[in-house]
């Protein structure tokens, strides 16, 4: 049933997993908030998830793969910016 929402909607499937990826690491960062590197773990594949399904969307096909390449250097730039403040001194 997952696998025939996935190929019958594949950019929901990915928003979905991305979201649950976000909202866990969220959730890391609330309980281990002197480790940030495993929100920055989740938040990373929540990353990935997100930008292979703005590259995959045949209705962005000639943006899309832009857009996937923005998506990953924001989050890469805030993810960087996130650990860097939180970091334990």
């Amino acid at each position: 049933m997952i696998h025939d929402f996935i190929v019958a909607h594949r950019f929901l499937g990915y928003a979905a997993m991305s979201s649950f990826l976000v909202l866990s690491g969220y959730g890391f960062a609330r309980l281990a908030p002197m480790d940030p590197i495993m929100a920055c773990g989740s938040w990373s594949m929540a990353l990935l998830f997100f930008a292979f399904a703005l590259a995959t969307t045949r209705a962005l096909l000639p943006v899309g793969p832009i857009l996937a390449l923005a998506v990953v250097v924001g989050g890469v730039v805030w993810m960087a910016r996130y650990y860097h403040r939180h970091r334990p001194k």
